[in-house]
């Protein structure tokens, strides 16, 4: 009963915890979290921790096991030690326990391999990002020298021509005039 009124939805957290208290709940959990604090079913803990195992895992043949995935990062966590006790995970037949220490241990490679894991995924789309905005400015730059030397050929051409078409009046004019001298 939450309440001494028994009014729905009113819960007095005073007698609830007695009632806890004297039931032995409050109890049972203090020992249960002084022991294992954390247990994760193997499923569990190889879908939440396998990106810590990953090269030992993708070196086994078979089908990844809770138990492999402890031991590479046992060895991780001892640094070439493979006792679990000392480390604080133990596993069972359906669970892996984990005493808080480890647990913590394990969330700070967690936290810390999806922090760099997330670093290098900016990186390579920043990268590609940056890639495509070089292309697109090389392309720009190719385009506008390309102008600038059709501009600059046209130029030259012209002049050519004009050049080309004086010499051709001026063969022309003095040919006249040898003519008209000579006869």
């Amino acid at each position: 009963k939450p309440n001494n009124e028994l009014v729905p939805n009113v819960f007095d957290s005073a007698l609830i915890a007695n009632q806890l208290r004297c039931a032995g709940v409050i109890e049972a959990l203090r020992v249960s979290r002084l022991g294992y604090p954390q247990r994760y079913s193997h499923q569990q803990f190889l879908s939440r921790y396998r990106m810590l195992g990953v090269k030992v895992l993708r070196k086994m043949k078979a089908i990844p096991s809770a138990k492999a995935l402890v031991l590479a990062i046992t060895d991780d966590l001892s640094s070439g030690s493979y006792n679990d006790e000392a480390i604080g995970i133990e596993v069972g037949k359906t669970k892996i326990f984990l005493v808080q220490k480890a647990y913590d241990k394990l969330e700070k490679l967690r936290r810390d391999k999806i922090s760099s894991s997330a670093i290098a995924i900016q990186k390579s789309v920043r990268r590609l990002v940056y890639q495509k905005r070089y292309q697109s400015l090389c392309r720009s730059a190719l385009m506008i020298q390309c102008h600038l030397r059709r501009v600059q050929s046209t130029k030259v051409v012209r002049a050519m021509r004009r050049e080309y078409s004086s010499v051709i009046i001026q063969n022309l004019g003095r040919g006249h005039i040898a003519r008209k001298q000579f006869l």
